[in-house]
């Protein structure tokens, strides 16, 4: 069944943070992640739709303020049309004095997710048709864990034996040459066909 979402009004927004536990630690230019913190969104409309929706936190710390932002803002949606342009002008003029960069940009973002998903859901589309593309095959990846030759080698030819036809590695080393040894090593492991990509922090 599908609702037209002008007819929808959103009732409440809940986000709370989730700490998922890596079982390979990802190491990155910025650091090594053990865990992906997340903050999960729930928008709930009141009539019974709902969209969900996950940031990403970086931090462990950072869960809790992006938390009470993503509510604090989702309080001043509710009893809103379900009208995602609408919502997110309107928070965007809340936002005005302290600029929508860092934590405040990352619950916009965030909310203005949420917003989507419940209208997709209410049209019961995906979001993609909703926007007028058409869905196709996208070729999937296998996103490295480690920057050091040896180790982005190996995980490399994990993902070539799991099926993946690309990898894609963190760069951006102690210098040009790491990271040239990092994409040297994995190119002689998995040989010519297996596209590489980079991700340079």
């Amino acid at each position: 069944m599908t609702v037209p979402m002008q007819a929808l009004t959103i009732r409440s927004v809940r986000a709370r943070g989730v700490d998922v536990r890596l079982k390979q630690p990802a190491v990155t230019a910025a650091g090594t992640f053990t865990t992906f913190p997340l903050v999960l969104i729930d928008l709930h409309t009141e009539e019974g739709v709902r969209g969900s929706v996950y940031i990403f936190a970086y931090h462990r710390f950072v869960m809790k303020p992006l938390v009470l932002l993503v509510e604090g803002l989702g309080e001043l949606i509710c009893g809103q049309r379900l009208r995602p342009l609408d919502v997110e002008g309107l928070l965007q003029r809340r936002l005005r004095l302290l600029g929508a960069q860092g934590l405040a940009g990352m619950a916009l973002g965030g909310l203005d997710m949420a917003v989507w998903d419940a209208a997709a859901r209410a049209a019961n589309l995906p979001l993609a048709v909703m926007l007028g593309a058409e869905p196709r095959p996208i070729p999937a990846y296998g996103t490295l864990k480690t920057m050091t030759p040896d180790g982005a080698a190996r995980d490399a030819a994990n993902a070539v034996a799991q099926g993946f036809s690309g990898v894609k590695v963190k760069i951006g080393g102690a210098n040009v040459a790491e990271d040239v040894a990092v994409v040297e090593a994995i190119r002689r492991e998995v040989g010519a066909e297996v596209k590489i990509m980079a991700d340079y922090n």
